[in-house]
């Protein structure tokens, strides 16, 4: 029988993770009084204008930060003016350019400077799952990335404006054990992870998960801050996945949700909050791959809620169908025993 899975489980673990760049040094954590972020994808041919989108997650619900997998300037824009703070990525293929000062400074002005500050964009992220990639151009371009990123940012007066860039957790080896025995994978370690750390640590800037924080410890970096960049629970699957559905999906958000905000850590990191994005928004009907990439959403595209997970501000579901989660106390079978816990979680 096939085993449950969540976002991390499927593909191979295919978690996200930020690696940020801190621009402001030392800022005290963000208030957390719900403190969740989602992934906002568009591969769907059914979604609704971006503008409607922002402002029904601005006045419906508690979701206080959004992720982007692009700049798409109609999207960046549509956030203007919601207090919703905003993650835009560059693409892969824009990395060899922007590990130019030049290169930085053009994608700055193109994709930053004509939004910021309407739209509060946060953070910029660079690429996505570089590593995975296997393309030596681009992994060994992704640091110098980011730094001249950082620079050009600042150079333009946008200080406040992060820069991070996603990992799947294919950067570490897990042998047998507890999350505490991970490492990052040999040869990646000291050319990749440690000159990035090493930034991260001069910036006082997050990495991610327990997982990555025992591969962060052994190179000696285990004072650099965490975050979850991606995690989520499918609705549906293939014949014969178990463990899938609305109401374990809820729970496992619900569940996250609180453990992200709650305060209470994990065994590694206790007594810490963490910046957390659900994946996903919405169900997106064109995206490729298992049924299940298909249905990892929050909501219907006419925005109607998948399932109950305690987002909404008046907190009333607005139909029937969709099931409430049980209070928050365990995550469903075959999750983690914590969110960002377990080894191949976040």
């Amino acid at each position: 029988m096939a085993r449950p899975y969540n976002k991390h489980t499927y593909a191979g673990g295919s978690t996200a993770v930020l690696l940020f760049l801190a621009v402001v040094l030392l800022v005290p954590p963000l208030p957390r009084a719900l403190a969740i972020g989602v992934n906002y994808g568009t591969k769907g041919d059914n979604l609704l204008p971006p503008a409607k989108v922002a402002s029904f997650l601005a006045n419906s619900t508690r979701i206080d930060r959004v992720k982007l997998f692009d700049a798409n300037p109609d999207m960046v824009r549509a956030f203007a003016g919601t207090g919703i703070k905003l993650v835009v990525t560059a693409g892969n293929g824009d990395i060899p350019i922007l590990a130019t000062p030049d290169g930085a400074a053009a994608w700055v002005a193109a994709n930053v400077a004509p939004f910021y500050p309407a739209t509060d964009i946060s953070l910029v992220a660079v690429g996505n799952e570089i590593i995975d990639t296997g393309d030596q151009a681009l992994i060994t371009n992704l640091v110098p990335a980011m730094r001249a990123l950082k620079s050009a940012l600042v150079a333009a007066g946008f200080r406040k404006v992060r820069v991070s860039t996603p990992h799947s957790l294919g950067i570490l080896v897990f042998p047998p054990g507890p999350p505490s025995t991970c490492r990052f994978r040999p040869g990646l370690d000291r050319a990749v992870f440690a000159p990035m750390l090493d930034f991260h640590r001069k910036t006082h800037s997050p990495f991610v998960l327990d997982s990555v924080f025992s591969a962060m410890k052994a190179l000696g970096f285990e004072d650099v801050e965490v975050m979850v960049g991606e995690t989520g629970w499918p609705t549906k699957a293939m014949d014969g996945q178990v463990g899938v559905g609305p109401v374990e999906a809820a729970e496992f958000n619900r569940y996250l949700i609180g453990e992200a905000s709650g305060g209470s850590g994990t065994p590694l990191m206790p007594g810490r909050t963490f910046e957390a994005y659900i994946f996903s928004l919405f169900n997106e009907n064109l995206k490729p791959g298992p049924v299940a990439e298909r249905n990892f959403g929050l909501f219907q595209p006419d925005l109607t809620p998948v399932y109950d997970v305690g987002i909404m501000k008046d907190g009333v579901q607005t139909t029937a169908e969709a099931p409430a989660a049980a209070e928050a106390g365990a995550p469903p079978e075959g999750a983690p025993a914590k969110a960002g816990n377990a080894t191949k979680e976040a």
